[in-house]
């Protein structure tokens, strides 16, 4: 993995990184002001196949954007554990799509009860 974090990248370096096409497992940006939605964009589907841990901490220039590309792209970094926390921090939340992930029926029913959520297969 890499741990750029609080290293100034830049945008155009994680498309560099992108075009590069190493397989990564492991990416922390966090703190990286100049990061926004061109790396992520760049990045999410060379990495998808792989990439199981993403740390984007303080990362004002990433937006939803960003986060729907990772969600279309990366279904590994979906977990379980991920899906409740989130749901259980974003209390606003409304509307989730997990479909092609590994969140499975038991957390699906739980968030069913909660917020509008589209499941792996049966788009529930």
């Amino acid at each position: 993995g890499i741990n750029a974090e609080y290293m100034g990248v830049t945008d155009n370096a994680c498309v560099q990184l992108a075009r590069s096409g190493r397989q990564l497992t492991a990416l922390d940006v966090s703190f990286c002001r100049n990061i926004g939605d061109r790396s992520i964009l760049a990045l999410a589907p060379v990495v998808a196949d792989k990439l199981n841990t993403l740390r984007m901490r303080h990362c004002e220039r990433v937006t939803d954007i960003s986060l729907d590309a990772l969600g279309r792209h990366c279904t590994a970094l979906v977990s379980n554990a991920g899906v409740l926390a989130l749901i259980a921090q974003c209390t606003r939340l409304t509307q989730l799509d997990v479909r092609n992930s590994s969140v499975t029926n038991d957390v699906m029913d739980v968030i069913d009860s909660r917020i509008n959520c589209q499941s792996r297969a049966s788009g529930r």
